[in-house]
C-alpha cells in the first residue's frame, strides 16, 4: 500500500514536471506561434508542432529511463 502511494506520488510529480516544461517551452515560442498562425497555419498544425517536441522529449526520457531502471533493479 505504501509502495502504491509513493508510485502515485512519483507519477504526479512527473506529470507536473512535464506540464511545467511544456508550458515554459510554449510560452517562449509565443511569437513564433503567432507568426505561423498569421501566415495561415491551422490550429491543429500549431498544436502538432508543440506536441511533437513534447513527445520527442518524453520518448527520450522513456528510452533512457527504462534501461536505467532495469540496470539498477537487476544489480
Amino acid at each position: 500500500m505504501v509502495g502504491s502511494f509513493f508510485g502515485g506520488l512519483a507519477a504526479l510529480l512527473v506529470a507536473t514536471g512535464l506540464y511545467g516544461t511544456l508550458s515554459y517551452r510554449t510560452n517562449r515560442r509565443t511569437a513564433e506561434i503567432g507568426t505561423r498562425m498569421a501566415l495561415g497555419a491551422q490550429r491543429g498544425q500549431v498544436l502538432w508542432m508543440v506536441m511533437r517536441e513534447s513527445l520527442l522529449i518524453s520518448c527520450i526520457g522513456i528510452a533512457t529511463g527504462f534501461p536505467s531502471h532495469f540496470l539498477v533493479c537487476v544489480s
